[in-house]
């Protein structure tokens, strides 16, 4: 799953309430890092380590609640 696809994220929670009934307890644990240097280091590289960590949990505790 890519946790920053909406879609994605989406039809995950639906596969694990169709698999088990229901989703009774989340756990925000996935993410991707860019690691390097902060004097070589792309924007680029940030604005992507942002969005995995940060903004990836939002859609998936939505998608999670809405099941």
């Amino acid at each position: 799953m890519d946790v920053t696809d909406e879609a994605s994220v989406r039809s995950c929670a639906a596969e694990a309430v169709d698999a088990f009934g229901g989703i009774d307890i989340f756990h925000a644990n996935a993410g991707a890092v860019r690691f390097g240097g902060i004097d070589g280091q792309p924007n680029q590289d940030l604005a992507f380590t942002l969005r995995a960590e940060l903004d990836s949990v939002w859609p998936t505790v939505q998608a999670a609640g809405h099941t």
